[in-house]
């Protein structure tokens, strides 16, 4: 029998359980990519170490350039020129300039740098009718990234952007969590595979690929689709058990007579959800056994996609601090009703109108597939409200 909890309880439940297989690893800073960071990262040294230009021109001191104009132009001496990768030989003083390319190291006695197009070049001198400032065209000592600053917190994802200011800072490697590896079992007499014949009363099999690709931040290692044959269940979760740390099943958790999901749970594990007062979702069942999370989901695809994304997902989210998800505000197009003392979690379309972003909630039944193809986001109305008024403003969570 459900004992139905509330989605809040089911999230803290499902988090302590992903804390519990949580583990990092190092791993090479060009192979953090796509990957949690598990530990805050710091900058080992000033980012950029040495002043730099930030344009083709002339390294030259502010306080020659300060007052010039085009009737008083200041003329100065090119002493040499910078060569990239090179720190400068000559020193800059007073009435002196020297060429320096974009990203060249400043010549000791410069400040600032006056763009090559600012200038007039005459023989082994320079005419500049334009004032410069101290610092102008320069990037500063630590001004990217000053020694000991943080670089990526903990709980983000490492995107390539922040994986490359890694690299320019010379952080070589850096903590991860590693992913867990999970395995889909879907059930069902009634389902074949998506390229086979489909007799009328079977229906095919979408779960299967839906929640392998579901998951960004796991690691499929397999998936196989299982009659309704309690034997056969058992024998193929605990095959999924010696090489996943999180076994999904989708199909057999609600209550009827070829339902074997709870029974099989309680075998491998202490179940610790039976029900969530979720819609859709509800017949959500998991339990905890040996280190590894088995998790029955509904067995239509909406309802599956929701629990994995909305409970499973983004409690292991939560569980490493993970910082939240994408989030808009939009209108809604219509008056719609809430979960009745279930937290309701609708898929929503999204569309512009007159400069301004407007919801429209997806109606169809979980087991519409054509639910989740035109679905751009969820938003989750809770088990107090009533429901969203057309035209209110509400929060929704992009996919």
């Amino acid at each position: 029998m459900m004992n139905v909890i509330p989605y809040r309880e089911a999230l803290h439940l499902m988090s302590e359980k992903f804390a519990a297989i949580g583990v990092a690893e190092t791993l090479p800073t060009d192979k953090t990519v796509g990957r949690i960071c598990a530990k805050d990262v710091f900058c080992p040294e000033n980012l950029p170490p040495y002043r730099r230009s930030t344009v083709d021109g002339y390294a030259l001191k502010s306080s020659d350039a300060a007052v010039c104009s085009p009737s008083s132009p200041a003329v100065l001496k090119v002493v040499g020129a910078v060569e990239m990768g090179k720190k400068p030989a000559n020193k800059i003083k007073i009435g002196e300039c020297m060429y320096i390319p974009t990203g060249g190291m400043l010549p000791e006695g410069s400040d600032c740098v006056v763009m090559i197009e600012q200038t007039e070049r005459i023989g082994e001198e320079i005419c500049l009718s334009s004032s410069l400032s101290y610092m102008e065209n320069v990037v500063e000592i630590g001004e990217d990234y000053k020694k000991g600053e943080r670089i990526v917190e903990k709980g983000v994802l490492i995107t390539a952007m922040r994986a490359a200011a890694l690299a320019g800072a010379g952080v070589k490697t850096a903590e991860v969590v590693k992913k867990p590896k999970y395995f889909v079992i879907s059930t069902g007499d009634e389902l074949v595979n998506y390229d086979e014949e489909c007799p009328l009363g079977k229906i095919r099999d979408v779960n299967t690929l839906l929640l392998t690709y579901a998951a960004p931040l796991w690691e499929c290692v397999g998936s196989v689709k299982v009659k309704d044959d309690y034997d056969k269940l058992k024998e193929n979760i605990d095959k999924a058990a010696e090489i996943a740390d999180i076994i999904l099943l989708s199909g057999g958790s609600s209550v009827g007579n070829a339902d074997y999901t709870e029974r099989l749970l309680a075998e491998v594990g202490e179940i610790f959800i039976r029900g969530i007062a979720l819609k859709p979702g509800k017949p959500t069942v998991a339990s905890f056994g040996k280190g590894k999370i088995f998790i029955g989901l509904p067995g239509h695809p909406t309802a599956a996609f929701t629990v994995l994304k909305e409970v499973c997902l983004k409690a292991y989210e939560r569980s490493l601090s993970v910082k939240e998800r994408t989030k808009i505000k939009a209108r809604s197009e219509i008056n719609f009703p809430a979960g009745k003392g279930r937290t309701l979690i609708m898929p929503v379309k999204l569309q512009e109108k007159d400069g301004e972003t407007y919801f429209e909630p997806l109606f169809g039944k979980s087991g519409m597939v054509g639910t989740m193809a035109s679905c751009d986001g969820f938003v989750t109305v809770p088990d107090f409200v009533e429901g969203i008024d057309k035209g209110k403003i509400a929060e929704i969570e992009l996919l």
